[in-house]
């Protein structure tokens, strides 16, 4: 359309000199009525909803640092609660777990095409198993770049302050496929958007709980854990970084349902040096993203939540009903 600017330009010039002639402004002040709805965001674009929605979603979210004896951790709050805990994984811990890296790099010549296109987008992968890109569910799209935008937001800092090496740091038979990226290896990003994502469709659909929805054997949970995996076939991550990022996607997901519909609160954890030679598999991941329930039930975000009730009014369940929102167990 750039190109076009021009001549809209000066044929709105030529319209304005033929039309409009000379013309007095409206007198006073009081033409017509003009009392807008606080809570309506219909009149902007997606884009601009979200850049409104967003810096209110994350005023109530905070981080802090500690450490117990001696190992550091890192805690995400929402509204004062914990709902995530994470601790740093010690350097023998990543020398350990650098045995996975060798076994997944014969994987790549198989999931070259999955790794090169998730290093730029993971969304097409969900909207496979759950066409959330449709027409009739764009509000569902655009709840979900919101939970990609607040996730992306929280997990940089968090990476931040548990600045851990890459893999190709510790070995340069590592070879990665892709480009390492400059920032922490711990949590992964890629595995902490993927869990969000998934656990905001699940709760949109069904109102489940990820762990809920794994026991049922969603689509999405296998999804999120395949773009997780496929960062340590690249040779950019390790296992224990997935599994953290899983824990706090889950607890992220749930905390944006719980600020758009006053969902319970889950509060998840991950200690990578608990075990260090684990594998990000399925025996693995069932813990993570359990989670525990939290008893906090606050007023929800009145604009955001009239934005998710029209993303969940547009799933109908094969049962009939529509997405509607679960306690949470």
């Amino acid at each position: 359309m750039a190109e076009d600017e021009g001549l809209v330009a000066d044929a709105r010039l030529a319209i304005h000199d033929a039309l409009a002639g000379y013309w007095d402004p409206p007198a006073g002040n009081n033409s017509f009525d003009w009392e807008p709805d606080a809570l309506d965001l219909d009149y902007l674009p997606s884009d601009r909803r979200i850049e409104v929605i967003l810096p209110q979603i994350l005023a109530r979210f905070g981080i802090e640092q500690g450490s117990t004896d001696g190992v550091p951790h890192v805690t995400l709050k929402c509204d004062g609660a914990k709902i995530c805990t994470i601790q740093k994984p010690s350097l023998s811990t990543l020398g350990t777990q650098m045995t996975w890296l060798r076994a997944y790099a014969d994987l790549r010549a198989d999931r070259a095409g999955e790794i090169l296109l998730q290093a730029e987008e993971i969304t097409s992968a969900f909207s496979a198993v759950r066409p959330f890109d449709l027409p009739k569910r764009r509000h569902t799209y655009e709840m979900l770049i919101l939970v990609h935008e607040v996730t992306i937001l929280l997990e940089q800092q968090i990476k931040h302050l548990m600045r851990s090496p890459r893999p190709v740091e510790f070995s340069d038979k590592v070879m990665p496929m892709i480009d390492t990226p400059p920032h922490s290896t711990y949590p992964s990003g890629h595995s902490t958007e993927s869990f969000a994502i998934a656990t905001a469709l699940s709760q949109l659909e069904y109102g489940e709980t990820p762990g809920e929805s794994l026991a049922a054997d969603r689509p999405t949970f296998h999804v999120a854990q395949r773009i997780a995996v496929n960062r340590t076939v690249a040779g950019v991550h390790y296992p224990v970084d997935s599994a953290a990022g899983a824990a706090l996607g889950c607890a992220i997901g749930t905390a944006v349902a719980f600020i758009a519909n006053g969902t319970p609160l889950r509060s998840f954890g991950f200690d990578p040096n608990a075990a260090p030679e684990a594998d990000f598999n399925r025996a693995a991941l069932e813990p993570v993203i359990k989670g525990r329930a939290s008893s906090k039930s606050p007023d929800p975000l009145a604009i955001l939540q009239k934005r998710w009730l029209k993303a969940r009014g547009e799933w109908q369940r094969r049962d009939g009903r529509s997405g509607t929102t679960g306690t949470g167990s």
